[in-house]
């Protein structure tokens, strides 16, 4: 287990790290009173659970639309849209440990939420957990970007860090980003 002082070197850039090597407390700094943790961050923290809520009725309307589109109905349909209910929280019910790891990329194993009756064709079936699958990852690495990304800006804020816009405009960064490749 790695100790507080490590999780700050590792999570967070050095113009802050001088907080978590100088200060005694761990109580969340967006004034939750709880520890702070990377999961406390994404999971618990009352400050991003409108991010939260709104990236789990966006994941479910994807995920119904998908059976909409491929006509699935039934258990199928049922049990997937439990799932992305609770993607973004703990869950006994999609989650082994009971734990989200959404943060980190994981999303629950679709053949366990998927019973061996479904009656579906392997192609089908196939097609639906590529598309669940891969809808449900990157909702969750959105997510978790805009989670730390804003956890990030309010540190640098509270730091006094100085935010200076890039002198390229987004449209040209990305454009030379891909180039490159």
């Amino acid at each position: 287990m790695r100790s507080h002082a490590t999780y700050a070197l590792c999570i967070e850039p050095h113009t802050i790290v001088w907080y978590r090597i100088t200060h005694s407390h761990w109580e969340c700094r967006l004034g939750c009173g709880e520890n702070e943790s990377m999961r406390h961050l994404f999971v618990k923290c009352r400050n991003y659970q409108q991010l939260r809520d709104e990236a789990c009725e966006q994941t479910i309307a994807k995920t119904e639309l998908k059976f909409a589109t491929m006509q699935i109905k039934g258990i199928v349909k049922d049990n997937l849209i439990a799932a992305a209910k609770s993607l973004f929280t703990d869950s006994s019910t999609i989650r082994p440990l009971h734990l989200t790891m959404f943060y980190l990329g994981q999303i629950p194993d679709l053949d366990v939420l998927i019973p061996p009756n479904h009656g579906l064709n392997q192609i089908a079936l196939l097609r639906l957990k590529t598309h669940i699958s891969s809808d449900w990852h990157m909702s969750s690495i959105r997510l978790a970007g805009r989670i730390f990304g804003d956890y990030q800006r309010r540190m640098a804020i509270d730091n006094k860090v100085p935010l200076k816009p890039s002198s390229i405009p987004y449209s040209s960064r990305t454009y030379t980003s891909n180039r490159r490749r």
